[in-house]
């Protein structure tokens, strides 16, 4: 008998491929090291995956170094195309439309669809996959699966080996300020604030202390952060607000830990849960592995029975601008395409003060819009 064991130690894989297209690794984005550790256990299991990222940063690796997710090339491209390999190319929910042109798609649903960019609706040929449960809509007629990748680190947030004081509050409140213009409630003025991609944000080993060290946690959004103070024993409370559609992966997760109350004695009970957040926490991993086969079986499946016709539209990644270039960049653009539409609402600034407030927000619309 014939060992394909030793073919498959000798001979490349001839699975069909998959190309994730990403931004590039990113400490601080969670639904970025979904994208990324997606990639690298595939690979682990034999089926080749690539990361497309969508721009570069300036001295920065594309990929995590110690991570098996090459990079794809336009070489790597005409590869698969020569041999009729179709690739299945991955979007994250918050890529608009399908810029590679691919004929085999599956969209990862990491957050809300709309709330962080893109669109609310997907083709109905995508094949969906859903970062949680909690994303998935009671009804929907595409192919789908639920994938949940733990996207932190249980070996470096953990409880502290000795029994530290723990007397600091924290808070996180990034999008809520940014993107919804939330209000920090006065409690707030007596915490401290972790911050990401600031110049004098945290380090990973200043928050575990934070973490090892604080008695209360308040998240103002979905957030990785949650997850990271649990592991490190410390309680959250749940900051409820408009803008909050629900909590993502409660269903795999739970709720011990978790509060939405932000007096003591909710706030002492929920520390007495976090052991339970933890020991769920890592039985994900397990099912992670068995969700990976249901998701390669029926994305290897879809992609056999589309004929590969046509290459892809690959496009080299560029290094990304900074704040400042992109948004001159954005501001032509934006005069451009936009320069009657933009022209009237701009002479509206100099008009009452009614006509002003509405000027201001077309402007911002417009602008967001080409950015």
């Amino acid at each position: 008998m014939i060992e394909m064991d030793n073919i498959n130690k000798i001979l490349p894989p001839n699975y069909r491929p998959y190309y994730i297209y990403t931004p590039p690794y990113m400490r601080t984005s969670a639904g970025v090291r979904v994208l990324h550790y997606l990639a690298h256990s595939l690979n682990q299991k034999n089926y080749p995956a690539y990361i497309l990222p969508q721009f570069l940063l300036k001295g920065l690796p594309p990929v995590h170094p110690e991570l098996k997710a090459p990079i794809l090339t336009q070489e790597v491209v005409n590869l698969h195309f020569h041999e009729g390999r179709t690739p299945i190319v991955i979007y994250p929910e918050i890529t608009y439309g399908n810029p590679l042109e691919a004929k085999c798609v599956a969209r990862y649903i990491l957050n809300f669809p709309g709330l962080l960019g893109g669109s609310q609706e997907f083709d109905k040929n995508e094949f969906l996959i859903y970062f949680s449960k909690d994303l998935m809509p009671t009804t929907h007629n595409n192919e789908s699966t639920i994938l949940f990748i733990p996207p932190s680190d249980p070996r470096t947030f953990k409880p502290p080996v000795d029994n530290k004081i723990r007397n600091k509050k924290v808070f996180y409140a990034k999008k809520f300020k940014k993107y919804h213009h939330g209000v920090l409630p006065d409690f707030t003025k007596d915490c401290i604030e972790i911050t990401i991609g600031e110049p004098n944000s945290q380090s990973i080993s200043e928050v575990v202390e934070l973490f090892q060290t604080a008695k209360v946690f308040f998240a103002f959004e979905n957030t990785a952060l949650a997850a990271e103070a649990l592991l490190c024993g410390c309680p959250v409370v749940l900051m409820t607000s408009p803008k909050l559609e629900g909590i993502i992966a409660k269903t795999e997760l739970g709720m011990s830990g978790i509060t939405f109350n932000i007096d003591d004695e909710s706030i002492g009970k929920a520390s007495e849960e976090t052991v339970n957040y933890r020991l769920n926490y890592l039985k994900q991993f397990d099912k992670y592995s068995k969700d990976l086969d249901y998701f390669i079986k029926n994305t290897q499946e879809k992609a056999q029975s589309v004929e590969y016709k046509a290459i892809i539209k690959f496009k080299k990644p560029k290094i990304k601008d900074s704040k400042i270039t992109a948004g001159i960049k954005a501001f032509i653009k934006l005069i451009r395409v936009e320069k009657f539409n933009f022209l009237g609402t701009f002479l509206n600034l100099f008009g009452s003060k009614d006509k002003r407030e509405e000027s201001l927000s077309k402007l911002k619309k417009i602008y967001i819009s080409h950015r």
